[in-house]
């Protein structure tokens, strides 16, 4: 979803479980343009990530990475935007 002003994006996405508890999660996804960069910033800063900036088959590039409470996320840039007229 696109921000009614400006370009800011945010994706949730309702993620299988990962854990041992069985349980389901929504996985928030952050887009931004200088992926590989800030990615490069936060692993200086100590950062690990579950997967390095990866393209994936459907043309955006994706990397994962869990928050302080261990809850996944993901920072993607999606080039070739399917859903542009997608707004809040």
């Amino acid at each position: 979803m696109q921000s009614p002003k400006g370009k800011t994006t945010i994706a949730l996405h309702k993620a299988n479980p990962r854990d041992s508890n069985n349980k389901k999660s929504i996985v928030p996804y952050f887009e931004t343009r200088d992926l590989d960069n800030l990615c490069e910033r936060l692993a200086r800063k100590g950062v690990g990530f579950s997967q390095m900036p990866k393209l994936m088959p459907w043309g955006w590039k994706h990397v994962y990475l869990k928050d302080p409470d261990g809850h996944e996320l993901s920072l993607y840039w999606a080039e070739n935007k399917r859903f542009e007229k997608t707004r809040v």
